[in-house]
């Protein structure tokens, strides 16, 4: 597994389960206070905040631009009307829902594993 794929699907697990996912800010505690993606209190992430405290766990150097490349190559997969110049604005749409976050972050993980990155 490449670095890529292996910090998209590291990002996957820390919100597969819906209680670990929000909207509104990148990251939140158990209280649902505003807390930043690395915070140590932080108990849920949007889908930009879980790939970018992914970043901190890394070894390898990996490009911002290419991971949420392959994140905004997802979303135009499944909603092609989509703006992505703001990842976080898809995250945080009203009728956006857990499940569809995930099936973007794995298909980009997929991408990234194809392209052996």
């Amino acid at each position: 597994m490449g670095p890529i794929e292996t910090l998209l699907r590291n990002g996957i697990k820390r919100i597969e389960k819906p209680e670990n996912w929000c909207k509104g800010y990148y990251a939140k505690d158990i209280n649902h206070t505003n807390v930043g993606e690395r915070d140590p209190r932080a108990f849920k992430w949007c889908m930009v905040g879980t790939i970018t405290a992914e970043f901190d766990t890394t070894i390898v150097p990996i490009s911002h631009v290419v991971v949420f490349g392959f994140i905004s190559d997802a979303i135009h997969k499944q909603t092609p009307a989509w703006d992505t110049s703001m990842l976080f604005k898809w995250n945080d749409d009203a009728d956006r829902t857990h499940a569809e976050v995930l099936a973007v972050l794995l298909d980009a993980a997929n991408m990234a594993k194809e392209q052996g990155q």
